[in-house]
C-alpha cells in the first residue's frame, strides 16, 4: 500500500545531500516528511539501497546528469517510490550532489511548454 504525500506547499522545501555514489549525507525535515522516512533511517545508505524503485526513474537519471557534467539540473519528474511529481533543482557540490525538491501537481503540455 502507497502512503499519500504531503500535497501542501511548504515555504520549505525538501532539501538532501548525496556523496558521489549517490549515498545519503542529509536531508531536512520537509524529506523526511515527503519520504516518509526518518534521516538516521537513510543517511549513510545508497539512494538505490532505499529507493530501487528509483533506478533508471527520472530523479536519480538527473542527479546523474548534475554529477557528470558539473552543472545545474532543473525539471520537473516523475517519482515512482513516491508516486508524485516532483519539482527537482540540483546542484553539484564538492562532495556530491545538493538536490532541492518539493511535490508539484501533474504539469500540463502548457506548462511544459512555457
Amino acid at each position: 500500500m502507497r502512503r499519500a504525500v504531503t500535497r501542501d506547499i511548504s515555504p520549505t522545501p525538501a532539501t538532501c545531500v548525496f556523496d558521489k555514489d549517490l549515498r545519503f549525507v542529509s536531508l531536512n525535515a520537509r524529506c523526511e516528511e515527503i519520504f516518509g522516512r526518518r534521516a538516521e533511517d537513510l543517511v549513510g545508505r545508497l539512494h538505490s539501497e532505499a529507493y530501487p524503485d528509483a533506478v533508471g526513474q527520472a530523479p536519480r537519471d538527473a542527479m546523474l546528469r548534475a554529477l557528470k557534467t558539473l552543472r545545474p539540473v532543473r525539471d520537473v519528474v516523475w517519482s515512482v517510490p513516491l508516486n508524485c511529481w516532483l519539482e527537482v533543482v540540483i546542484h553539484p557540490v564538492r562532495a556530491g550532489v545538493q538536490v532541492t525538491f518539493d511535490v508539484v501537481e501533474q504539469p500540463t503540455a502548457e506548462g511544459a511548454a512555457s
